[in-house]
């Protein structure tokens, strides 16, 4: 439903990453029952996103496939996702 968020690096630091990150969250609680991403945990652990053990995406070291469910459903299976956000060029 959302893609990549990306901030200039001359605009980093400013608080915009965190700001698009809270509205995508927003828009996609109003129909979904939870988000999915790859990514350091150290910076999305502050939105709520955690790895859980029953979710995994080949070809990633499970601490990266983090999710935030909105409700209180624990996330597992294999993530899917669509062919442009393959993790290698096809």
């Amino acid at each position: 439903e959302t893609g990549p968020l990306v901030v200039l690096p001359s605009r980093r630091l400013q608080g915009i990453g965190s700001v698009l990150m809270k509205d995508a969250l927003d828009r996609l609680r109003k129909t979904k029952r939870g988000a999915v991403l790859v990514g350091d945990p150290n910076y999305y652990s502050r939105f709520g996103f955690r790895a859980f053990p029953k979710m995994t995406l080949a070809g990633c070291p499970p601490e990266v496939v983090q999710a935030l469910p909105f409700d209180e459903v624990e996330p597992q299976g294999e993530v899917i996702h669509h062919q442009a956000f393959a993790l290698e060029k096809q």
